[in-house]
């Protein structure tokens, strides 16, 4: 498991660890290039590329001894999401305007090498919402807050091969800065 960047309370972190989830140890890796939290990011051909923050729009990749500035994102998002698509691209959807103080509805795609391109807007301006793969082309977007203190229930379908939203289910309780993920049941291997 990776883990980069972050707020300890105090400041900024530029930190990056690897965990080792079977045996506990943990290994540092090279510094992120710069001090942010509120990035998103994803794994590129092995490769891991973090993307915004706080005040940021700067993407980078990390490896054992170097972080590697790779470009910039069009706008400076803080709360984002992303998520790998089945091209190797990490889309990163909706966060937090800076400059106009508001949740974006706008989103875009990240190449390994930093190239950017503009993506689909999301149905609702969003940040602190979730996204997560279903299955081979097929994505949901998960809450997310909507203004202040207005947070969204709703979920909402994203085809990949349509590239259009359908509606999804709503969940019973609004929520933002939450996260999410598919559950596989061990024994009969189902995704729930």
């Amino acid at each position: 498991m990776l883990v980069s960047s972050g707020f300890n309370g105090f400041a900024e972190l530029d930190s990056t660890e690897v965990v080792d989830l079977k045996s506990g140890k943990i290994f540092s890796m090279a510094p992120l290039g710069t001090r942010t939290f509120g990035a998103t990011g994803g794994l590129l051909d092995g490769l891991p590329v973090i993307c915004g923050g706080i005040i940021d729009n700067q993407i980078h990749s990390i490896a054992k001894d170097q972080s590697k500035f790779l470009g910039q994102l069009s706008l400076r998002r803080k709360y984002a999401a992303s998520v790998v698509l089945s091209n190797n691209t990490l889309w990163v959807t909706g966060g937090y305007d800076q400059y106009c103080n508001i949740p974006m509805k706008t989103t875009e795609f990240v190449t390994k090498d930093g190239q950017t391109s503009q993506g689909p807007d999301l149905p609702l301006a969003l940040d602190g919402h979730a996204i997560v793969a279903l299955n081979s082309g097929v994505f949901i977007l998960i809450g997310g807050r909507l203004s202040w203190y207005d947070g969204a229930s709703s979920a909402t379908y994203f085809y990949e091969e349509k590239k259009g939203w359908r509606p999804g289910p709503n969940l019973r309780n609004a929520r933002y800065c939450h996260t999410a993920g598919l559950l596989t049941d061990r024994v009969s291997t189902k995704q729930y």
